[in-house]
């Protein structure tokens, strides 16, 4: 595997990683309006591993926001 797509599929984890992180603290949270947060943000890096996949990097997604 070349050493770019290993790198993009490498940072595609971390994101979704990271994206579990916040929802299982999201879950713990009894007000309602920082649980949304917390899945907003879960969310934003769902979408950033999403397009590290599809188009190979985090730059031009970073652009999207």
């Amino acid at each position: 595997m070349a050493r770019g797509m290993r790198n993009k599929f490498v940072a595609a984890r971390m994101y979704r990683d990271r994206a579990e992180e916040l929802r299982a603290i999201a879950d713990g949270l009894a007000q309602e309006s920082e649980r949304d947060l917390l899945m907003s943000i879960a969310g934003d890096y769902e979408r950033l591993a999403k397009s590290a996949e599809t188009r190979g990097g985090v730059a031009r997604c970073a652009s999207q926001f």
